[in-house]
């Protein structure tokens, strides 16, 4: 039988977890997605996410749930095995709001009646030290010797500075003076989002799908050009390092002409000798130093311009593509 948290929403995902019953569950391990995503589902449903938690805790309390609780999550690499995942919408920055907070509690006092896992903050991420912990006991350099290392990435701060502090006060909310599991959250309805611009909802799709296959856009493929939707947009056009776009997070002539070219330049790049590129549009490092590479490759012979990693119009002409818009 699926375990389900009561009062989440059940939005289940098809891959990016394990299907199997953990042995043990001796931990609780709360995140922040970095994101303001009102969901996790479809970049945990993406086959280039290669990550997923249990469940998802929304500003204003919602919780998402997407397996079964028995199952194992792709959240905290090595304590895979033995926790149960949380993330929580938020940037790196700023704490948990009070509704947050309360679903938090629900979910640690949930974990403690259905899995004994005891309501104490975790000091560590030793396989000895059982209860409520957060990602970065598990990220160099904060991790103790013989801990469990639970992220490649060095000096990740996952919660944030401003929310391990708060994980006390959330665990002293899961029980009464009793000792007694406190009662879960009422479930919320999802909330309807307004689009801040208008374009048809299959463009808007579009958008949505050609962001999330960058690793921009974590949010619903929905068609609404909402917050999120908008959001990422700016981060694309204020990341892109070649071009002049505006990053306004509207998704535009200029901005579609570039992502576009980008395309294009990607795909006549990976015809050359070399290591071939995602045709994804995006003018991130990895275009940028693979265009260095050509340039410095081919420097004498079918390039005949200076070694500056700008795609101009000699490095056009070779590749036989237009120069950018």
């Amino acid at each position: 039988m699926t375990v389900k948290m009561p009062g989440a929403l059940w939005v289940p995902i098809k891959r990016n977890y394990t299907r199997r019953k953990r042995a043990k569950t001796t931990a609780l391990i709360l995140h922040v997605a970095v994101s303001e995503a009102a969901s996790l589902r479809g970049w945990f449903n993406n086959p280039r996410a290669y990550a997923s938690s249990h469940l998802y805790v929304r500003r204003d309390g919602t919780i998402e749930q997407y397996m079964d609780l028995d199952h194992i999550s792709w959240a905290s690499a090595a304590g895979n095995s033995r926790s149960i995942s949380v993330e929580t919408q938020g940037m790196g920055s700023g704490e948990w709001t009070s509704a947050q907070c309360k679903s938090l509690a629900a979910i640690a006092s949930f974990c403690n009646s259905k899995y004994g896992v005891p309501l104490t903050v975790m000091d560590n991420s030793r396989t000895s030290e059982h209860g409520v912990g957060y990602h970065r006991l598990g990220v160099n350099p904060y991790r103790v010797s013989g801990g469990e290392l639970w992220s490649s990435a060095y000096g990740k701060s996952c919660p944030g500075n401003d929310r391990v502090p708060q994980v006390p006060g959330i665990i002293a909310t899961a029980s009464n003076a009793d000792g007694h599991a406190l009662g879960a959250v009422k479930p919320r309805p999802k909330p309807v989002v307004k689009p801040v611009l208008r374009m048809s909802a299959s463009r808007t799709k579009n958008v949505q799908r050609a962001l999330q296959n960058m690793g921009h856009y974590k949010g619903a493929i929905d068609g609404i050009y909402g917050p999120v939707t908008k959001e990422a947009v700016t981060y694309y056009q204020g990341h892109q390092l070649f071009g002049s776009l505006v990053a306004d997070g509207y998704w535009g002539p200029k901005t579609i002409a570039h992502y576009t070219w980008v395309k294009k330049l990607q795909k006549a790049m990976n015809k050359w000798k070399g290591a071939n590129l995602a045709v994804d549009g995006d003018y991130g490092k990895k275009t940028k130093a693979r265009v260095h590479d050509l340039m410095t490759r081919n420097h004498g012979s079918a390039y005949k311009g200076l070694i500056d990693d700008v795609p101009g119009s000699i490095f056009c002409a070779m590749l036989k593509i237009p120069v950018h818009p």
